[in-house]
């Protein structure tokens, strides 16, 4: 069985020849050092290790665009900067060994006005950035594929904790349900 066929037969509950294997990857400081101690760069780490294949399309269903990327202070131990995937102010140690996490200094979603000013925009269900500009010629490889293919949708409470900060969704579950529910939907 091929990667696809054994994908369809594991969640349909049927007999297939062992279980689908994937996981989400190695951070890409492992990969690094795997490829730094020998893991040939042409080779597919998944194929060695037993894992399926399996793809995601480039389909955004996240921000449709970000911010600029922005040094805000800099000094021998550490950069303060905005993000630019989720616009939010962190601070990161610069000697730390990857994958080290920043410290979430400011967020950028607040209320429901930067919600309406800032947020909604960047949702834009039409955006031209939502599909790959190759997406024809990607249809027709994707249908003659040996491997499951799917869409990276996140996760509508992890983009909101990303956007305004675990304490601040945490409570505003509890102050203004209504407010959450209408940034889910």
């Amino acid at each position: 069985m091929n990667s696809r066929e054994r994908y369809r037969a594991v969640t349909h509950f049927e007999p297939s020849d062992r279980l689908f294997r994937h996981e989400m990857g190695p951070y890409a400081e492992t990969l690094k050092r795997w490829r730094n101690e020998g893991l040939p760069r042409d080779h597919d780490y998944r194929r060695i290790v037993g894992y399926d294949r399996f793809e995601t399309a480039p389909v955004n269903v996240g921000l449709a665009y970000g911010w600029e990327y922005e040094t805000l202070e800099l000094t021998d131990q550490y950069e303060i900067y905005r993000d630019s995937r989720e616009g939010g102010i962190k601070k990161k140690l610069r000697n730390a060994p990857p994958p080290g996490m920043p410290q979430y200094l400011e967020f950028p979603l607040k209320d429901r006005d930067t919600w309406k000013k800032i947020f909604l925009p960047r949702l834009n269900p039409d955006s031209p950035s939502r599909i790959s500009m190759h997406w024809e010629s990607l249809k027709k490889q994707y249908e003659v594929r040996d491997f499951p293919l799917g869409v990276s949708a996140g996760s509508i409470f992890g983009w909101i904790r990303d956007w305004m900060g675990v304490e601040n969704i945490a409570v505003m579950l509890y102050d203004d349900t209504a407010f959450v529910q209408e940034m889910m939907d």
